[in-house]
């Protein structure tokens, strides 16, 4: 298929992603939400409770569905997941939803140099 098309869709190649400002923690997946857009296009993203414990420090209560750590956790490395995320819609330019997890930052990470100037606690 050529590129930007994938599944009868069709994607500008090279549209900029940008990220929107609000997150929110999505219950039902243990995830936090937040979004993309893609030229006009809104993508949901979201990274899991276990890529931010294992990953980014979050250490829930016990008991606790870890909400709150998982929330203050994405946005202490807001920037770092939203470059994981960006990298992966640009290699899937058809993809609506994004979901990143414990496996995908660890993949991210072997295949980069040099992340941004941050201390992962993996």
């Amino acid at each position: 298929m050529p590129p930007g098309v994938s599944d009868g869709v069709c994607v500008r190649v090279g549209v900029q992603i940008e990220f929107e400002p609000p997150r929110s923690w999505a219950r039902r997946i243990a995830s936090v939400q937040f979004v993309a857009r893609r030229g006009s296009r809104f993508l949901r993203c979201y990274v899991t409770r276990e890529a931010l414990i294992d990953c980014f420090g979050a250490v829930p209560l016990p008991g606790d569905e870890g909400q709150g750590e998982c929330l203050r956790a994405f946005d202490r490395y807001r920037g770092t997941i939203e470059q994981l995320a960006r990298r992966e819609l640009e290699a899937a330019p058809a993809r609506s939803v994004l979901i990143l997890t414990t496996d995908d930052v660890h993949r991210h990470l072997a295949s980069a140099r040099r992340l941004p100037d941050v201390d992962l606690a993996i």
